[in-house]
């Protein structure tokens, strides 16, 4: 996770040989700051992240993921 793409209003997702974006804005700042965002087809992109974990749930059509993580390696877990 690149903690400096809450900064942008577009993020890239790759997954499966595939680049999904999303576009939102950042909302929130300090310790705690969250994106928000959804794809062309209307799949949302929530992340939210602090110094010291990181937290957040992507669409990407009928599939859903979660985003879990504490320290430098955040974890992609699909929901089924």
């Amino acid at each position: 996770m690149n903690k400096a793409a809450l900064e942008s209003t577009v993020i890239a997702v790759r997954l499966e040989g595939k680049t999904h974006r999303y576009v939102g804005t950042k909302d929130g700042t300090g310790d705690r700051e969250a994106w928000n965002g959804r794809d062309a087809n209307g799949s949302p992109l929530w992340v939210s992240c602090s110094r010291s974990d990181v937290i957040g749930q992507i669409g990407m059509g009928s599939r859903m993921f979660l985003i879990v993580g504490h320290g430098s390696e955040p974890i992609l877990v699909e929901i089924e």
